[in-house]
């Protein structure tokens, strides 16, 4: 794993801890899933080393993707609750 991507999974629970709001992380690198930490309530259900092709819809490959953050609104549909994304 690249030691930068490394360092980032390393730090999951720092980055969680800076959502005002119950939230859960997830971390790509360009392939797979390397990190996911669930939220108190919110759980995704992923598990490490899904594919990137596997969540192409989701904000965080789009992003990743597009190299830009993203912030949107999203319905029930993919996770069978609404929710906001962040994504970078």
């Amino acid at each position: 794993m690249n030691p930068k991507v490394k360092a980032i999974v390393d730090s999951i629970d720092f980055y969680q801890s800076t959502y005002p709001e119950d939230a859960c992380v997830l971390i790509f690198d360009t392939e797979k899933v390397v990190g996911y930490k669930r939220g108190q309530n919110v759980d995704l259900k992923i598990k490490l080393g899904e594919t990137v092709e596997q969540h192409r819809n989701t904000t965080s490959v789009r992003a990743m993707r597009s190299g830009k953050f993203l912030r949107e609104e999203r319905s029930a549909e993919m996770f069978g609750f609404p929710y906001i994304a962040s994504s970078v």
